[in-house]
């Protein structure tokens, strides 16, 4: 687990915005050093650490960083059931979005302008068995092209 605090942590910015964070593999105890030695974290995105799992769970973080979603990537069918139950609730009571590759495969987000907000454009599932899964719970036309709607 130490290896995982020393992820490097990095803040994606364009014409001064704030885009993205991604903490990699950081856990509490890493995330509590980023909340002491830095003053602004906030991102319209956050890269959810160390795949959503529960050594990453911090109520504090989340809401510095204030995101206008979150992203967390895992594998489909993860025997470690990432994203963590806790995670998910906790970014569900902070109103933060939170989308994952294991259930949304590939994801792309854009940024229409320097002031616009962070849109899903669109996602493709990346494992064979989450066509049916898709085909059932979004039920797109063509899931091999789906964009996602507003």
């Amino acid at each position: 687990r130490k290896a995982n605090n020393q992820s490097l942590c990095v803040r994606l910015v364009w014409h001064g915005r704030k885009l993205i964070l991604v903490p990699g593999d950081m856990e509490k105890k890493a995330l509590n050093d980023i909340l002491k030695h830095q003053e602004d974290i906030s991102s319209d995105v956050l890269v959810v650490p160390h795949h959503g799992g529960a050594t990453s769970l911090h109520s504090e973080f989340y809401g510095r960083v204030s995101p206008k979603l979150a992203v967390v990537s895992c594998g489909a069918f993860n025997h470690w059931n990432m994203p963590n139950v806790k995670v998910r609730a906790e970014l569900r009571k902070q109103e933060i979005p939170l989308y994952s590759t294991s259930e949304l495969g590939s994801l792309r987000l854009v940024w229409d302008s320097p002031d616009a907000d962070p849109k899903l454009l669109s996602a493709r599932p990346t494992h064979r068995g989450l066509e049916t899964l898709w085909r059932s719970n979004w039920n797109p036309i063509d899931w091999k092209t789906w964009v996602a709607e507003d």
